[in-house]
């Protein structure tokens, strides 16, 4: 493997970058989310959305790249502190997404993309980073874990009657159960 080298995405990058949401989306809604849309991430609003990310401020947007070639992205925020008025911190950080190409996994590029969000983090103020990750998404939990994210929250979700449903609770209740054996043991997390 060459060198990897993370920088921060610019407007050069846009139709490489494009094409790894739709990547991401599409893993996620196949094996842990089946209510995500994946063809939001091919119209202009997905677009819009990322773009914002290279222009406001107030976000960052980093890519892995190898021989020219992207291989790889991290996404955050600063959150208001309005947002999180009932906490003692001033400043939030949230990482949206982070994706590697599914070649170039377990290759140490999930973690320098991670230390290069967290780095930006702290020139910004933030005083904690949080995220959402699906409880079946069993690899990235293991891989936040293991850059010092700890369980805080569980955000739950419930389809009403008369909606499909079509998440399978037997899978979310194995995998929260595995989850809960995580945090009580030193487990090796799957490198990104």
């Amino acid at each position: 493997m060459d060198e990897v080298i993370i920088r921060k995405a610019n407007e050069n990058d846009f139709a490489s970058i494009m094409e790894m949401p739709v990547k991401l989306a599409a893993h996620l809604e196949k094996t842990y989310d089946p209510t995500i849309k994946e063809d939001w991430f091919l119209g202009s609003e997905a677009r819009e959305f990322y773009f914002d990310f290279l222009s406001d401020k107030q976000k960052c947007f980093f890519v892995a790249e190898e021989e020219n070639k992207i291989i790889g992205f991290v996404t955050g925020e600063l959150i208001e502190r309005t947002e999180f008025w009932y906490r003692k911190i001033n400043c939030f950080a949230s990482l949206d997404e982070i994706f590697i190409d599914e070649e170039y996994r377990s290759k140490g590029i999930g973690a320098k993309l991670m230390t290069q969000f967290k780095d930006w983090c702290k020139e910004q103020g933030a005083e904690r980073i949080n995220l959402e990750v699906s409880t079946t998404n069993v690899p990235a939990i293991l891989f936040y874990h293991k850059h010092a994210f700890q369980d805080q929250y569980l955000i739950m979700e419930t389809a009403l009657e008369g909606k499909q449903t079509t998440l399978v609770q037997e899978e979310n209740k194995t995998s929260l159960t595995q989850n809960e054996n995580l945090q009580n043991k030193n487990s090796t997390a799957i490198k990104l």
